[in-house]
């Protein structure tokens, strides 16, 4: 599984197959519902039709959950992948909204407040992201932090590659 995802994101397997089932029969439901509402307003019975319009979009309603919790599902997979790829330990507001789009920095807050992102942190006072999963591969190479002895910069770098400080250009190993 992905370092930035939680539980919530894993394969349901054949519980979440029959739950789409089961949102097929609300829906079949609610239209059944509706027709027999349609049949009660001709026969005058604005009671009976009522209560079937009510019951029809009490079983909607579970069918709309399950779509927004797949929707969300999608969005945190999108999220993780992008910063599965992003090779740097810190990123700002700017840039992740750029790639991500507008409001992208609210929307990944909720997605973390309600357990679909992990090992993020979001510091609105200096306006980045700290990026704490350990061991992250990026493209299939891991990437370690290597505090340049020069300047003291830290530095994102694959392990077992020589690379420069982006801040000063000293020769970095790790």
């Amino acid at each position: 599984m992905n370092d930035f995802l939680t539980e919530k994101n894993k394969k349901t397997g054949v519980l979440g197959k029959l739950k789409w089932v089961l949102c097929v029969f609300c829906i079949l439901f609610t239209l059944g519902a509706i027709g027999a509402s349609e049949k009660y307003i001709g026969e005058g019975r604005w009671g009976m039709a009522a209560t079937e319009i009510i019951l029809g979009l009490l079983f909607l309603y579970p069918t709309f959950r399950e779509i927004q919790k797949a929707l969300k599902k999608k969005k945190a997979r999108e999220i993780a992948c992008w910063f599965e790829s992003y090779a740097q330990s810190t990123l700002s507001f700017e840039k992740f909204e750029t790639e991500m789009g507008k409001d992208a920095v609210r929307k990944l807050e909720k997605m973390i407040a309600k357990g679909y992102i992990r090992n993020i942190q979001i510091d609105r006072e200096e306006n980045y992201i700290l990026i704490t999963a350990p061991n992250r591969r990026v493209n299939e190479k891991i990437y370690i932090t290597v505090t340049c002895p020069s300047c003291g910069a830290k530095n994102q770098i694959i392990k077992g590659r020589l690379c420069n400080c982006e801040y000063c250009g000293q020769r970095l190993t790790s």
